[in-house]
Order: C-alpha cells, then structure tokens, then sequence
C-alpha cells in the first residue's frame, strides 16, 4: 500500500508540473490553477459514481482495474499532450483519480488491524 500511495503522490507531482509548464509555455501562467482544477473536478465526479459499482465488483478487482485506468491516464496526459492538447489529456486524466485512491484506502482498511483487537 504505501507503494500504491508513493505512485499517487508522483501522479500528483508530475502533473502539477506538467500543467505548470505549459501555462509558463503558452503565455499564461494563471492558468495553471484553472487546469489543474479542471483535473480535481474530473477526480471529484469519478469518485462520485464510484458509489454506484455494484457490490460483485470486488476490493480487488477495483483496485487492479483502477490502477490500470490510472496508468492509462497518465498515457493519455503524457500522448494525448502531444497529439491533442493539455486541457483534454488532463480532464480524461483526472477521471482515473479518485476512483483509484478509493480503492487504495478501502484495502487499507481491510489490512490494517481494528484498535480493539490488538494483541498485548
């Protein structure tokens, strides 16, 4: 888990970094924070309709499939930067976000030990 949560914290940093440079490219470094948010946004929905899986999707059936649309959206953000523009890549990016460290916390939950239950 803490390995799942070091590639969030990447994921993270390369694309503050990413969004940052481009505004510098672009002329209008202001309008990093306006991308960077439109990532957060799409982070924020695809949370939302994580609610909405049904419960046969298993804990770890999420987490291998989320981590894999994860890895897929930062391709996207990597390519589609290059081929189609940076704010597309980032709002198709940031889906993959929230729906993968929903499924890091609930693991880790499962494999961190009750408080009441610990052996003396």
């Amino acid at each position: 888990m803490f390995l799942a949560m070091v590639a969030m914290g990447a994921v993270f940093g390369a694309v503050q970094t990413a969004v940052t440079v481009y505004a510098g490219t672009i002329d209008k470094p202001g309008a990093s924070g306006l991308l960077y948010a439109e990532f957060g946004i799409g982070s924020a929905l695809a949370g939302l309709a994580c609610a909405w899986l049904p419960q046969r999707f298993s804990l770890r059936a999420r987490y291998v499939s989320f981590a894999t649309a994860l890895f897929g959206g930062m391709l996207i953000l990597f390519i589609g930067a290059q081929l189609v523009s940076l704010p597309v890549a980032v709002a198709l990016a940031g889906f993959t976000v929230a729906p993968y460290m929903i499924s890091i916390y609930a693991l880790t939950e499962r494999l961190a030990p009750l408080p009441g239950l610990r052996s003396p």
